[in-house]
């Protein structure tokens, strides 16, 4: 099992560079798929 600071030294936080526009357009892509993970979890 990997230790807790190991964890935190291997987990980087990245913040993305984007256009309002293109904001947008990944929150919903990114909803749309916390949607369709549902789904599955739902259906199995």
């Amino acid at each position: 099992m990997v230790s807790d600071d190991e964890y935190h030294r291997g987990t980087v936080i990245t913040r993305l560079s984007v256009s309002p526009t293109d904001e947008s357009l990944l929150q919903e892509t990114i909803e749309q798929w916390k949607q369709g993970c549902q789904i599955a979890v739902d259906e199995a």
